[in-house]
């Protein structure tokens, strides 16, 4: 598998890559209507994230319209990308189905 060191740095690399690059679109395209939805699709390997770690993946909404951030106000995140301590947990059905109803109030979620 590799040096687990080598293996850590460059999986931050990674990240770090990955979130510049969202940045910088964010920054070089200054649209008040934008909204973007950013989300880990899996854990790293257990040489990064250690042995028996969960699968939970952060998920952040970025926005420069104050409403949109509103709609989700009551759901115990804090400003910024790195998720609080006592973050929420939700499977990602439960963020899907809670992003639909506050952004798509007619949206019936079926049990």
């Amino acid at each position: 598998m590799g040096d687990p060191g080598k293996v850590k740095a460059l999986y931050g690399q990674s990240v770090e890559y990955s979130l510049g690059t969202i940045f910088s679109f964010v920054a070089a395209h200054p649209d008040p209507n934008l909204v973007m939805i950013v989300l880990g699709d899996h854990q790293p390997s257990a040489q990064v994230s250690g042995a028996g770690s969960g699968r939970d993946v952060p998920v952040s909404i970025l926005a420069h319209d104050p409403p949109v951030m509103d709609r989700i106000s009551a759901w115990g995140w804090k400003a910024g990308m790195e998720p609080g301590h006592d973050a929420p947990l939700w499977p990602m059905s439960g963020f899907r189905d809670r992003f639909l109803a506050a952004f798509s109030p007619d949206v019936k979620i079926l049990p």
